[in-house]
């Protein structure tokens, strides 16, 4: 049923519109985090931190202050006190100025203070004909307060009439109370007192982010009033009461406090500026009022400083600086009173007001001025835009003999260069030394006049993001601007004055060759982008991905080249089965080209220059997305979308002789940032980045069961899994996956044999590769099992069939050993989790159940992992302190490494904080006993940060799980849960198509068992000749009787079935094996010769059954028939058995095989923990032979800083010494420590007292 008409339109009370659109009136009543400067107690200044609170909450409190604080101004003279008084339940404001009157009006027969205070849109702000300068504005104010709280109190004395009024209202001003009047002598003052309602902010009581806001506050009216106001909070005096004093609180940021940068412009401003070093900044006053956002009034200040700044960079820096250049360098501070302030709210954050309505001025004093220019901010403001490390640059680029470069090396200059033909000229940049020779070659058929050429060492700087401090020091930026002649501070048109008239790119036709491009593209747009908008100005020389050369003699020199792969594959797909007349090529790289190859790109360079050109004003964006810092977010979406979008997906033309910069960014430069991702991130599949996943096939590939070198691993992994980097990376990849310290890999999946890397440096104390052995794991072919590399899609690299895309594991590796990865706008962090707790989760999904909530967890950590909130884990260390006052730290939290730790204790010992430690450490267990100085540890204690101030807790984020999925996209993943249910869906479907290889196997075997039996059998019993007979007869003879052809079967199998027994490289596969038993000899044997002349059915039939005819003799008997029919039989059983099974029975059976072997290796890996804590010597450390020292200044102001931090934040007041017996913060931790971690006199007063 619809809603009535009375339901749709409403009409309310403005009470009632008040509590349902609060944030009209006072704010947003939802909390949010910013940061907020607020007042640190401990070092008496303002900090920065981040805040959560609820602006309609804040509101309500400062509209009471506010009020108070309106009250100095109304009574200039008689008020001399604001007290407040805040709990995290309520909050009382009292001044003594003037109180309210207390009397009816006539009017409204209301009691003046019942009616300013309980009924809205009362004020005494109405006379807009009358120049005001408080707060106060619109009949809302106080009242707002009293409607938002659950009791609200007024008392109020009035001197002049002689009465006292007091008033209570409740339920949100909904019920009062009857005023009480009662006569009263005293002096004037003003007293509210209210309780808010929490509960419709969402809270419960006042945060404690809240009330250090609203202690800021306090003294922000202690700061912008007039110096005669004493303001007390709790019943301390506010030590600020002038508004220069108010601004020392703020810091410095590294500059001398200077009287010069304050100035009290006149009775109604006040004005400081300060030197920003984090952004702009400014805190601002209208009428007591804190202008979090501004307004008019700042930008008034601010465009005076701007416009001297800007004034005084042309005049003395020539430089032209715009107004986002000078903010950031400023940290302003304005305290006004303005009359009749209007605001873009009743929040009241932002003035509004026109400065012609300000009603007075503030012209900034010389005294400002001069400051402001001896200060620094306009060195730092054109900085960017001109700074003197740009103009030493420009210098060090400029060559007195324009046309002749000297002292850059491996240049090989155009001979027309910086002359009157120079733009003619075409500067060649090469990717490396190889390519430079390939272009000197290529240019032998060229006219060397008008082409320089000179190689990069690497990929380019980043300029976009490099300082120009980083940029002056990077030598191929200085010598490419050497080069072409490009002055970093002219701004071009067009390339008439530069030494070469065109800028060519010659990088290698991969990933990395084409960020080189952009490298550079960024390079040029980020000084010079008009140069991008020249005609033919930066261009790019492609050399051919692939060459198809026909096959015999003739062939030489008629090549087909194929610039992009989707091109080799369409032409592929159109010759068919003609393609084994072709010999296939792959350049990968510019070195695979040959000198005689390059003269032929030469000789026809128009095919092989591809023109940059700029298609449309937005495509400057593009690059600006592909390299801007602050561009990450873009960057994301522009990497996400890629595999979805079909139109950014087509491939890049090179059959064209223009590409734009977009086309350039959004089909070939994001090819480099997927693949970096995809280096950095791992798939959630298998867990593996491409590094890992290559070693593992390479050690499935060679049956890594015998331990080989780990350098000699990385080059069999290079060789065999056509890996195109530095092999050193690979070694440390090697090292990795067999660490097995706290902290890194749950389940190694290769040995390790030698120094491998500890938990003492975080395993980069490991030895160098030639050194170190490795081999594969036995519980490796556990979790990859061999059946599923039949199932596995495999990559082809250059022809060469490589690993899979991904592994299926039986359980989801990426939980199991965690990885962290930084990427092209991606980052991953995942933590270590139980593969046991991952075992029982995997079977409650087969049952169709809910899994258990899973947290990190690292194989012999003993410490404990505590979940703070969602995804949030804190790793807290193992310590205990003994009686004797010994801390006994047996454990550190996951990512701390023991020597590092020993740094931290060590610093500890020079603060004097640790009198003594000792280390009985070894290579897997942690064991510190430290002896911290009785009154430090008695204070800790009794604070109970003795974990925090021992650095023994650790959070561990589980907030940042990004993994590529099944499909190849970079997805986000809640929690690991959800990384879990995903990996079984993917898991099941593999299992199934295992299932299915396993029965095609079963049946083809079955089959080709039941056709020997038959031949065997016939042979025996004569039916079947096969001697004496030739063999096209006997062939034609077995096609006739229905024998079933079996070619020998080339199965996509890479590995041996188990790391537990075998030889290494070369061990016999299933199907060597399966041959062995049923006596079936090599192909090559049988008796025939090679068929080089038969014909090709003939050849054919002979592979297809010399399954039959390659038997041995002594196959052919009737014991054979019989061992063949039990094969037989046994296949068929298996078969059925197959048949029965469901993909959950399958993965059942791996799963518990699993359990069993990790259980297996935990156990060993204990027993061997355990081995080394037995045989550990440790000698006792005995506290209370130490001699302890006085404990020093530095300790001890330590110590009062952390003291007096902590009982701030409990609430107590006052300064209290540290170390005194009687000290509260000492109270109840001697008894717990023992008479032995009093401080022992010294010898010599000792000896003093036993004299006397």
């Amino acid at each position: 049923m619809g809603k009535t008409v009375e339901q749709i339109y409403q009409k309310k009370t403005q009470h009632d519109h008040i509590l349902t659109r609060p944030d009209m009136y006072i704010g947003t009543i939802e909390p949010v985090t910013d940061d907020i400067w607020v007042y640190d107690d401990a070092e008496n200044t303002m900090k920065q931190r981040k805040c959560t609170w609820t602006p309609g909450l804040y509101k309500i409190f400062d509209e009471i202050l506010v009020n108070a604080a309106d009250n100095k101004v109304r009574d200039p003279i008689g008020q001399t006190v604001i007290r407040v008084w805040m709990t995290e339940n309520y909050v009382r404001v009292y001044n003594n100025g003037e109180g309210i009157p207390i009397q009816k009006h006539r009017e409204h027969d209301l009691w003046v203070p019942e009616m300013i205070f309980g009924h809205l849109l009362t004020s005494s702000n109405y006379d807009d004909e009358e120049a005001k300068v408080t707060g106060g504005r619109n009949g809302f104010g106080a009242k707002l307060t009293n409607v938002f709280s659950k009791q609200f109190e007024v008392e109020t004395v009035h001197s002049r009439s002689r009465k006292k009024f007091y008033m209570k209202w409740a339920n949100n001003m909904l019920q009062h109370d009857d005023p009480v009047i009662v006569p009263c002598d005293s002096a004037d003052y003003t007293m509210v007192t209210f309780y808010p309602d929490f509960a419709l902010f969402h809270v419960d009581k006042f945060s404690e982010d809240m009330l250090l806001m609203m202690k800021r506050r306090v003294y922000d009216v202690a700061g912008c009033t007039d110096k005669t106001l004493k303001c007390f909070l709790n019943d301390e005096r506010i030590a600020c009461t002038t508004f220069p004093e108010y601004v020392d609180l703020y810091p410095t940021m590294g500059e001398e406090r200077k009287a010069a940068s304050y100035s009290r412009v006149n009775d109604r401003w006040e004005v400081c500026v300060r030197v920003s070093n984090i952004g702009p900044q400014q805190v601002s006053f209208v009428n007591s009022i804190a202008t979090t956002r501004g307004g008019t009034h700042v930008k008034y200040i601010m465009d005076q400083i701007i416009s001297k700044v800007v004034e005084q960079a042309k005049k003395k820096k020539k430089t032209d600086v715009k107004p986002h250049m000078i903010r950031p360098h400023i940290f302003l501070f304005v305290n006004c009173l303005i009359e009749n302030p209007g605001f873009d709210s009743q929040t009241k954050e932002t003035l509004n007001t026109v400065k012609s309505k300000f009603g007075s001025t503030c012209d900034l004093p010389n005294s400002i001025v001069d400051y402001i220019m001896s200060s620094g901010i306009v060195e730092r403001s054109v900085e960017m835009a001109n700074s003197k490390i740009a103009r030493e640059m420009a210098s060090k680029m400029r060559s007195s003999d324009r046309k002749q470069i000297m002292g850059i090396p491996k240049l090989d200059d155009a001979n027309e260069a910086g002359g009157k033909h120079s733009h003619r000229c075409t500067l060649i940049l090469t990717e490396g030394d190889s390519a430079k020779t390939l272009c000197t070659a290529g240019l032998a058929v060229k006219d060397r006049d008008y082409f320089g050429v000179f190689p990069l060492r690497g990929k380019p700087l980043n300029v976009r993001e490099a300082s120009l401090k980083k940029l002056a020091a990077c030598e191929e930026i200085q010598c490419v601007m050497k080069i072409m002649g490009l002055d970093i501070r002219q701004k071009y048109e067009n390339a008439d004055g530069l030494r070469y008239g065109h800028l060519m790119i010659m990088s290698d036709q991969d990933h990395d060759g084409s960020h080189i491009k952009g490298l550079l593209i960024n390079f040029i747009h980020c000084f010079w982008p008009n140069l991008l908008r020249v005609p033919g100005f930066l261009q790019q020389f492609i050399t051919p991905i692939v060459k198809a050369r026909p096959k015999g003699r003739g062939g030489a020199g008629k090549a087909i080249s194929f610039f992009s792969m989707p091109d080799y594959f369409e032409w592929k797909k159109a010759i068919g089965d003609n393609l084994s007349n072709y010999q296939i090529r792959y350049y990968k790289g510019l070195g695979t080209s040959g000198a005689e190859e390059g003269r032929e790109y030469f000789e026809n360079i128009d095919r092989h220059r591809l023109n940059f050109v700029e298609q449309e004003q937005s495509e400057e964006d593009r690059i600006v997305m592909a390299f801007g810092k602050d561009r990450v977010e873009d960057r994301k979406e522009w990497i996400t979308n890629f595999k979805t979008n079909v139109n950014v997906n087509e491939s890049m033309d090179y059959n064209v002789r223009q590409v734009s910069y977009r086309d350039f960014v959004d089909k070939e430069l994001i090819l480099f940032s997927i693949a970096d991702c995809e280096r950095s991130i791992p798939s959630v599949i298998d867990g593996f980045k491409p590094g890992q996943r290559k070693i593992l096939f390479s050690c499935f590939k060679r049956n890594l069961v015998n331990s080989i070198k780990v350098v000699q691993l990385a080059g069999y992994v290079s060789e065999h899994s056509a890996y195109h980097h530095g092999e050193q990376s690979l070694v440390q990849t090697i090292v990795g996956m067999a660490q097995d310290f706290v902290g890194s890999n749950n389940v190694p999946l290769l040995r390790k044999d030698g120094q491998f890397g500890t938990r003492l440096h975080g395993g980069k104390d490991h030895a160098a590769g030639r050194y170190i052995f490795t081999r594969l794991m036995q519980v490796s072919r556990a979790i990859f099992h061999p059946a599923d590399d039949f199932v596995v899609e495999y990559k082809d690299d250059d022809g060469l069939s490589v690993e899979p895309f991904f592994y299926i594991p039986v359980i989801p590796m990426v939980l199991v050993n965690g990885t962290t990865g930084i990427g092209t706008g991606f980052s991953t962090s995942i933590p270590n989790y139980n593969p046991l707790e991952i075992i029982s989760n995997l079977e409650r999904l087969m049952r169709g159940e809910e899994v258990h909530k899973m947290q990190p967890w690292y194989f012999g950590f003993t410490g404990t992992m505590e979940e703070k909130e969602p995804g949030k884990f804190v790793s807290h260390g193992r310590y205990e302190i003994r009686p004797d006052g010994v801390v006994c730290i047996t454990e550190l939290p996951i990512g701390v490494w023991t020597q590092a730790y020993k740094k931290f204790l060590e610093d500890m010992r020079e603060k004097e904080l640790v009198v003594q430690y000792r280390e009985h450490t070894t290579d897997v267990t942690v064991d510190f006993e430290v002896f911290l100085h009785p009154q430090v540890l008695e204070q800790w204690v009794s604070q109970d940060v003795v974990e925090e101030r021992l650095q023994l807790k650790e959070y561990v984020h589980a907030t940042n799980i990004i993994a590529f999925n099944k499909e190849g996209q970079i997805t986000k993943y809640s929690d690991a849960e959800s990384v879990l249910k995903e990996f079984y869906l993917v898991r099941l479907d593999y299992y199934a198509k295992r299932k299915q290889y396993l029965l095609g196997e079963l049946r083809r075997l079955t089959s080709k068992l039941e056709n020997m039996v038959r031949f065997v059998r016939e042979v025996v019993e004569g039916t079947l000749v096969v001697t004496k007979r030739k063999k096209k007869e006997l062939l034609e003879d077995l096609q006739r009787r229905m024998y079933l052809p079996f070619p020998p079967y080339t199965k996509k199998k890479l590995s041996s079935t188990t790391v537990e027994e075998g030889d290494g490289e070369g061990a016999p596969d299933a199907q060597n094996s399966e041959e062995d038993v049923l006596g079936m000899g090599n192909a090559a044997d049988g008796g025939a010769d090679d068929g080089a002349a038969e014909p090709p059915e003939v050849r054919r039939a002979t592979r297809d059954y010399d399954y039959l005819l390659g038997m041995k003799l002594w196959s052919l008997t009737a014991e054979m028939i019989a061992r063949l029919e039990a094969q037989m039989d046994r296949a068929r059983r298996d078969t059925a058995t197959m048949e029965a099974r469901t993909p959950k029975d399958m993965w059942m059976e791996d799963l518990k095989v699993l359990r069993t072997k990790l259980e297996s290796f935990y156990a060993d890996r204990e027993v061997e923990i355990a081995t080394i804590q037995r045989k550990k010597v440790k000698k006792p450390f005995d506290a209370r032979r130490l001699r302890v020292p006085i404990l020093s200044d530095k300790a001890r102001s330590l110590l009062q800083k952390e003291a007096e931090k902590a009982l701030k934040a409990n609430g107590v007041g006052g300064r209290r010494r540290v170390g005194g017996g009687d000290d509260a913060l000492a109270g109840g931790a001697a008894s717990a420590l023992g008479e032995a971690a009093r401080p022992k006199p010294k010898k010599a007063a000792a000896k003093k007292r036993r004299k006397a």
